[in-house]
């Protein structure tokens, strides 16, 4: 899990870096995700991790223009509520490291991770920092500076209570080395004093709502401003008269429309879901076993 374009498609892609079928061609750079949908890796032949075959669960990013936070966690909540059963399920969130300042929208994609897992799992947590290999060496002393002070800052609460931040260097070694370590620790007593996260995470006190909620209600809140100021360009004599803005602006206002009436839609879906009662809950019969691509080393 993490942001889009924090680099959790190119952890898989090192893992498989020594099949001799080539890449997975899963792994660009861009601002959108490549990843739509939740997509299972099954991993072979490692013969440095101990025990059974292993699935890789690739997801979409937090803080995708076109999808929100709420979407993705939806697709995570069997996986979540079987770790909170007990069962080995654990999650690697990642984070880019050459930030030299941490956004807001990174900010609220942690908190949207930890309010979705809950301190509860938090030893099945893992953070990974990446991009550590697209650093120049003059700057490589400010990014451990930076790694530091996630680990005490913004991982700090996590960090007490048994997840560790680790440094991915986008090699084969460096992606195996994680997975070991997240294998080994599949099994870690969970943190009993404190609640489950249910449904799509732990409201915060003071809103009440989710934190995956906040932020489809800001998305929501922002694409009717948008569509106001792109609605009074279209209205200004001025532009009017420039063709071409005016198919630029009509294009925009498009696009803006149709993302506020997908947003919307899955808020009311949301607000009505959240009024039913909880249905019992047992181990998710989740299909990845016969829908997953292969990474085998050979």
């Amino acid at each position: 899990m993490g942001p889009t374009g924090s680099g959790k498609s190119s952890f898989i892609e090192a893992i498989n870096s020594r099949s001799p079928r080539g890449p997975l061609g899963i792994a660009k750079n861009q601002l959108e995700s490549v990843t739509k949908d939740v997509m299972g890796y099954c991993v072979r032949n490692v013969l440095h991790l101990r025990g059974p075959i292993i699935y890789i669960i690739d997801t979409p990013g937090f803080a995708d223009p076109k999808m929100s936070e709420l979407q993705v966690l939806g697709r995570l909540k069997g996986w979540r509520d079987d770790c909170n059963l007990g069962d080995t399920v654990c999650a690697i969130y990642f984070h880019p490291i050459n930030d030299v300042r941490m956004a807001s929208s990174k900010k609220k994609c942690m908190e949207a991770l930890k309010s979705f897992w809950g301190l509860y799992n938090t030893p099945n947590i893992t953070l990974v920092t990446t991009m550590w290999d697209n650093l120049r060496p003059e700057k490589r002393a400010a990014a451990e500076e930076r790694f530091n002070n996630i680990a005490a800052d913004t991982w700090g609460e996590w960090l007490g209570h048994g997840s560790k931040p680790i440094k991915f260097e986008n090699t084969f070694e460096s992606a195996l080395s994680i997975l070991n370590y997240v294998v080994r620790n599949g099994f870690s007593l969970k943190v009993e004093s404190v609640p489950k996260a249910e449904g799509y995470g732990i409201a915060k006190p003071i809103t009440g709502m989710p934190v995956a909620e906040e932020l489809l209600r800001e998305r929501i809140n922002l694409l009717h401003q948008q569509c106001q100021v792109i609605d009074d360009d279209l209205r200004d004599p001025s532009n009017q008269e420039n063709a071409e803005l005016m198919q630029i602006f009509t294009k925009n206002r498009n696009i803006a429309s149709e993302l506020l009436e997908k947003f919307t839609s899955e808020l009311e879906k949301y607000t009505l879901e959240s009024a039913l009662p909880a249905p019992p809950r047992s181990k998710s019969p989740r299909g990845y076993e016969s829908g997953t691509r292969d990474v085998r080393l050979e």
